[in-house]
């Protein structure tokens, strides 16, 4: 079994999860305002060569019964 790499440091961050959901707030409000223009296509890291496509989805919470919007990326599957 190969050994794992301890996780870095910066990981266990509490701001991490804060700029997480900041970024995620801004790309569904670039998204949405230019209907997928800017916000459609992720271009972080190795999305840079290859941009991976982003949708956003709705869902509504369990317990709260509030709208959340989540972009997700997603991969397609070329033709066999």
């Amino acid at each position: 079994m190969p050994r794992q790499r301890p996780r870095p440091r910066q990981l266990g961050s509490p701001l991490l999860p804060e700029i997480f959901r900041y970024a995620s707030r801004a790309q569904v409000r670039a998204y949405r305002r230019t209907r997928g223009r800017l916000g459609g296509k992720w271009r972080i890291a190795a999305g840079f060569r290859k941009p991976v496509p982003v949708l956003l989805l709705d869902h509504r919470g369990r317990k709260s019964g509030t709208l959340h919007t989540t972009p997700l990326l997603y991969l397609t599957s070329s033709p066999a």
